[in-house]
């Protein structure tokens, strides 16, 4: 028998215009649909969006509203949604061309160093785990990664940092 389709949670919208939308992600509910089935903000957001009267699936057959920018799991934060194609090239080509920044504050165990640093994102599909290596392999299968990290406050033995991505990959942060 099939599963009955998750519940979706109540999406908080931060800010909205008849373009975009600024929804806020709580840790651990997925931006996307995976193969868990678990809740995800794209779900909840067209949800809300069609319990509204904005979006109707069933008279739009090429574009149903998307997210441009979507946070690991585990992590809470802003995610602007676009409620049409046009909204949806725009903001991408913006966070393309690094016209909006990607900030993060973080409290970490153990006080990093200030400063930009690089290294080596792989991604093995077979067994969906990333790995993080100082240097580009022979072959340069391995991507890029770009963070800068500013300690702002430490306490014994824990720093509120703030990181701004360069780059964006899954585990970035973390890796660094």
């Amino acid at each position: 028998a099939k599963k009955p389709p998750r519940r979706q949670p109540p999406v908080k919208v931060i800010y909205q215009d008849e373009n975009i939308a600024v929804l806020y992600k709580p840790a651990h509910l997925l931006c996307h649909s995976d193969r868990t089935g678990d809740a995800n903000l794209v779900d909840a957001f067209c949800a809300q969006l069609q319990a509204s009267g904005e979006y109707d699936p069933k008279a739009e057959n090429r574009f149903a509203p998307a997210i441009c920018n979507r946070l690991d799991r585990g992590t809470e934060g802003l995610v602007i949604a676009a409620k049409s194609y046009t909204a949806l090239r725009d903001m991408n080509e913006i966070i393309r061309t690094d016209l909006l920044k990607k900030e993060y504050y973080t409290i970490t165990v153990g006080i990093p160093q200030s400063g930009r640093f690089t290294a080596w994102w792989e991604h093995d599909e077979k067994n969906n785990k990333v790995s993080i290596h100082a240097h580009q392999s022979q072959d340069e299968r391995r991507k890029q990664i770009i963070t800068d990290v500013d300690v702002l406050r430490t306490a014994g033995p824990f720093a509120l940092c703030k990181i701004g991505l360069v780059t964006g990959r899954t585990h970035q942060i973390r890796a660094h």
